[in-house]
């Protein structure tokens, strides 16, 4: 991922952690003393990720001067424009630009898959474009990241795949931005962002979960369970956990063979079951989908209604949930989000709200009891994967794929050897012997002809 921050005129383009030195001049349809100097963007995201464009815009003239910057995505492939984005400075900071003064324009994106060049336009307070500046790089919103043996780890952008490394991995855990945990036998832990190779460990961890680049817990066979955090090492506890996964919230979900299955958070431990599940996928509010072998499906909620974290129930509790809806659900933490989904179906919807306003009105002031542990399905599934929407994919041995959301639904008569859920609600499978799919509003597309042995999709929020 390059943060882009290209000065214009200049032979350097600076990224967070990289360099990139070329020059493209600007090219100015019109003369104009409103000039686009600076324009900043990430260049690689998953899904679903909120993408911010900048750009500064400087009054070279010697009056009080509106503007407006216009970044414009088009697919690469097809030449389309799919979004347009305008920014004013009048609107923005509610008054013209000074003679003589810069100013910043910044908008976001919610990402779509795909390839996009970009354009980045001044325009004048009459709207006609004085400036048009063509970037070099384009933005590429990756859906999969897959690993094929014998050809390598490749990045699928919804319609072509790039390869990243040679080499196969092991292992591939995705975290915000296209951050990548990914193990390779033989060669140890790596971190991938920002298109670069990090090496963070000389073995490859039996179990692995992460929310962020550094914020990562990994089980070493014979060396025990440890948290990567600041470029460091931690130990945790003397023994590997069997399964892992990370909770949304920062806290890790560990369960240890013969013991359970335990929440671990700012050093404390807690345990969740007296049982150790098979497999195990958690959800963006940090519900928590086990298989636990002989006994079933199992979901596992925490949402107690408790928004603020104060130890009692209010009603800024209730104005916190309902604002974090009408915002589109933004302005919360992890944690908050976690303690807002009350009925523990996956999801903080208006049916929330109207569970914790029936508290509150019963004249209770303490946290609702958490949903704990509902069954789901008799059977326990041989793997599982968490979907945005709340709800869960989950394939039973000789049955096939099922989708949960309230009620079970199948979309496959055949177990997938590899399965991921991305950001957007859907699937990512590979069949033996039949390729790659992907799975989306009720159909399936085929995006490789070959089967990968290890795919990845982000998920988080």
């Amino acid at each position: 991922m390059i943060i882009l921050t290209r000065k214009l005129k200049s032979s350097t383009v600076v990224s967070a952690f990289l360099v990139v030195c070329c020059c493209v001049p600007a090219i100015a349809f019109a003369a104009s003393n409103l000039v686009i100097t600076e324009y900043h963007y990430k260049t690689q995201f998953f899904p679903n990720q909120s993408v911010t464009l900048s750009a500064v815009v400087k009054n070279n003239d010697v009056f009080a001067r509106d503007a407006s910057v216009r970044f414009t995505l088009s697919r690469e492939t097809t030449g389309t424009s799919i979004e347009e984005l305008t920014l004013t400075a009048s609107q923005t900071y509610g008054t013209t630009i000074a003679p003589g003064v810069a100013v910043t324009l910044s908008k976001t994106w919610l990402s779509a898959a795909g390839a996009y060049t970009v354009a980045v336009e001044a325009l004048d307070e009459a709207g006609q474009v004085v400036q048009t500046i063509y970037a070099p790089y384009p933005i590429n919103v990756c859906a999969a990241v897959a690993g094929f043996p014998g050809a390598g780890l490749f990045l699928y952008d919804g319609n072509l795949w790039v390869k990243i490394r040679h080499t196969n991995p092991s292992l591939i855990r995705t975290v915000r931005d296209l951050g990548m945990i990914v193990g390779f036998p033989d060669h140890g832990l790596f971190i991938y962002s920002d298109s670069a190779w990090l090496k963070i460990h000389e073995a490859v961890p039996a179990v692995v979960a992460a929310d962020t680049i550094d914020n990562i817990y990994a089980g070493f066979s014979g060396a025990g369970f440890f948290y990567y955090r600041n470029s460091v090492w931690n130990k945790l506890h003397s023994l590997s956990p069997d399964i892992l996964v990370t909770d949304g919230t920062g806290a890790a979900i560990a369960g240890f063979a013969g013991a359970g299955l335990f929440r671990y958070r700012d050093t404390t431990w807690t345990k969740l079951h007296d049982l150790t599940p098979s497999v195990i996928s958690a959800g963006p509010t940090g519900v928590i989908f086990a298989g636990f072998p002989g006994a079933g499906l199992f979901r596992y909620s925490r949402g107690n209604g408790d928004i603020n974290g104060d130890t009692k129930i209010t009603p800024i509790d209730v104005l916190m949930l309902i604002n974090y809806i009408n915002n589109n659900t933004s302005g919360l933490t992890p944690d908050q989000v976690m303690r807002s989904d009350i009925n523990g179906d996956g999801q903080v919807t208006p049916i929330d709200v109207l569970a914790l306003i029936n508290w509150v009105d019963q004249g209770n002031s303490t946290p609702i009891p958490a949903a704990g542990w509902v069954k789901l399905h008799d059977q326990c599934p041989s793997s599982l994967a968490a979907l945005s929407s709340g709800g869960v994919a989950a394939t039973f041995a000789n049955a096939g794929l099922f989708i949960y959301n309230g009620s079970w639904t199948k979309i496959h008569n055949i177990v997938p050897s590899v399965m991921a859920a991305d950001s957007g609600g859907g699937i990512v499978s590979g069949f033996a012997g039949q390729g790659l799919f992907e799975y989306s509003n009720g159909a399936w597309v085929k995006i490789h002809d070959a089967t990968p042995s290890v795919v990845a999709a982000e998920n988080k929020p």
